[in-house]
């Protein structure tokens, strides 16, 4: 005769010290801020949850819960930086384009 099988009854909102619909909720929403930022790269994203099993004595399972959440990366940017070296401090900047030079000045800066 076949064996019968048993219900399982798992909450998972009731595994580990928080709550697993509330964690998920902040990586979703990490997520959405990533796709909504005008500094990120397109691409795809996405939330994985790994569960580790490591039987126990009795009957009883460790159980380790861990969110993987992978976000797009900011876009590249590249410059050209001018270090212009005063008897005062050193002064890192932008270089703002060909014709700028180490040292030169704005006649419009006060």
């Amino acid at each position: 005769m076949a064996e019968k099988k048993k219900k399982v009854l798992v909450n998972l909102n009731e595994i580990g010290d928080f709550d697993m619909t509330e964690k998920l909720k902040k990586e979703i929403i990490k997520v959405v801020e990533n796709i909504r930022d005008k500094n990120v790269e397109d691409g795809k994203r996405s939330i994985s949850i790994k569960f580790s099993f490591d039987p126990k004595q009795n009957d009883e399972i460790g159980v380790s819960i861990e969110f993987i959440t992978k976000l797009a990366p900011i876009k590249k940017t590249t410059v050209t930086l001018i270090a212009e070296d005063s008897t005062e401090q050193l002064v890192i900047r932008e270089k703002l384009g060909d014709n700028d030079q180490p040292g030169q000045q704005n006649l419009l800066d006060e």
